[in-house]
């Protein structure tokens, strides 16, 4: 560790994430789904992290929302419901998706990246799919 580096202190609230497996698909596997951001809140930026529980959804739902800007490399979320939409929001982008495995640990599956403004009904918010990328992860940190 050099002086400009800054290691995190795991504790019961700092935990590292497990990253998921290559080409895994979270839509089979996950549950339990959560998003966290310090972004806008509808009132300013959070001030305190936030976190909110949000369910996958098959990737038809964006790539008929987004016509050809969703690509395989994007896991589609959101709450649809109209008195229930949950939604990640400008100053949120590259937080984490996070999930639970099934008898297992958490994984960050996706990284918060688009959508068409903050939950507005039927525009699900889209995330950077992490699976795809999991070889280049692991050539770069040397995991």
């Amino acid at each position: 560790q050099g002086p400009e580096e800054q290691c995190a202190r795991f504790s019961s609230h700092v935990l590292p994430a497990c990253l998921p497996f290559w080409r895994e698909r979270p839509q089979k596997t996950a549950s339990n789904c959560y998003i966290t951001g310090w972004g806008d809140t509808g009132r300013a930026y959070s001030r305190t992290l936030q976190q909110a529980a949000i369910p996958l959804l098959p990737k038809r739902f964006c790539e008929e929302r987004y016509k050809g800007r969703f690509t395989g490399r994007m896991l589609c979320a959101g709450n649809l419901h109209e008195h229930k939409r949950v939604d990640s929001c400008q100053g949120d982008s590259g937080g984490p998706l996070m999930c639970e495995r099934p008898g297992e640990s958490w994984a960050v599956y996706g990284v918060t990246s688009w959508g068409y403004g903050c939950g507005v009904k039927d525009s699900p918010g889209v995330y950077t799919k992490v699976s795809a990328f999991v070889p280049w992860i692991k050539s770069v940190t040397k995991l």
